[in-house]
C-alpha cells in the first residue's frame, strides 16, 4: 500500500487526521468558551473574583483568534501552499511571455531590416526603384 507524500515527505493521510483533530479541538474550545460566557452571564459572581474572571475570559477570547481560522478559514500551511502554486504558475507564464517576446523581437528586427532595405537602400539606388515599389503596391 503506497501513501501519497507531499513535498515535505509527510503522509497525506496523517495530514488529514491532523486537520480533523485541529478542527474538532477548535470547535470544542469555542463551544466551551461560549458556554462559559453564557454561564457567567446568568450566575452572579462575587465582587472580589470578578476581575480575575474577566481576565480569564479575556485571555480565552484572545486565544480564540487561533481557533477560528482552523474552523472557518485556511491554515497557514494551506495558504503557503496556495501561494507557492500561484508563484509556480506565474513563473511558467513569465517564461512563456519571455519566449513570445523573443519571437516578436526577432520578427520586429526582420521586418525593420526588410523595410530599411526596401525603402532606404532602394531609394539610394535611384528614384525609379522607389517608383517601382509604389506602382507595385497600387497594382
Amino acid at each position: 500500500m503506497t501513501h501519497n507524500k507531499n513535498k515535505n515527505g509527510q503522509d497525506k493521510q496523517s495530514l488529514f487526521n491532523k486537520d480533523i483533530r485541529q478542527y474538532i479541538a477548535s470547535g470544542i474550545f469555542l463551544l466551551l468558551l461560549f458556554v462559559l460566557i453564557a454561564y457567567l452571564t446568568f450566575i452572579p459572581v462575587p465582587e472580589e473574583n470578578s476581575n480575575v474572571i474577566l481576565i480569564i475570559i479575556g485571555v480565552l477570547t484572545a486565544s480564540a483568534a487561533n481557533a477560528i481560522p482552523a474552523l472557518f478559514g485556511d491554515s497557514k500551511d494551506d495558504i503557503v501552499e496556495s501561494l507557492e502554486l500561484r508563484i509556480d504558475k506565474m513563473e511558467k507564464e513569465n517564461e512563456i511571455l519571455k519566449i513570445k517576446n523573443d519571437v516578436l523581437q526577432t520578427e520586429f528586427e526582420r521586418i525593420t531590416s526588410m523595410l530599411i532595405e526596401r525603402h532606404v537602400i532602394d531609394y539610394s539606388k535611384g528614384s525609379n526603384s522607389v517608383d517601382n515599389h509604389d506602382s507595385d503596391a497600387s497594382a
